[in-house]
């Protein structure tokens, strides 16, 4: 499940480095930038590696940091607060950014607003959240409404 998870996490980077590479696709959310930062920042800097064979499907452990990472994610794009709360209004943005329909956003952010033990557990949940429902990635993940 953890692989799994950090699967579904990592999937973000790789998929804004792949917009920044090509070009075409627009990031919604910002996460190309929000990732480049995170990674500057000694305790959220995750081997690159790592991303890689999360990618390619291979097995891979987490490093400890990892949520780390994604609590600088998520509070980068503004769906963490920085005293490590979910942001109701932050989270909302992005699912508005792929979902019109207003009931819909309501329930994804029910399913997905909510908090766990630690911050970095929140966060890397959270992001896995928004992932089932392609608000971040996926093949429907990059139409604005």
């Amino acid at each position: 499940m953890k692989i799994l998870v950090a699967f579904s996490a990592i999937l973000l980077v790789v998929l804004a480095q792949e917009h920044a590479h090509h070009g075409h696709h627009v990031d919604l959310h910002g996460l190309g930038p929000v990732h480049i930062g995170c990674q500057g920042i000694g305790d959220s800097k995750i081997d690159e590696e790592v991303f890689q064979k999360l990618d390619q499907n291979e097995p891979v452990d987490l490093p400890p940091n990892f949520g780390k990472h994604m609590l600088c994610m998520m509070q980068g794009i503004g769906a963490v607060t920085s005293d490590g709360h979910i942001s109701q209004d932050g989270v909302k943005t992005h699912i508005r950014h792929v979902v019109s329909d207003e009931s819909k956003v309501s329930h994804i952010l029910k399913d997905c607003a909510v908090a766990k033990d630690t911050p970095e557990q929140t966060s890397i949940d959270l992001d896995a959240c928004l992932r089932k429902h392609k608000v971040f990635g996926g093949h429907g993940g990059h139409h604005h409404h």
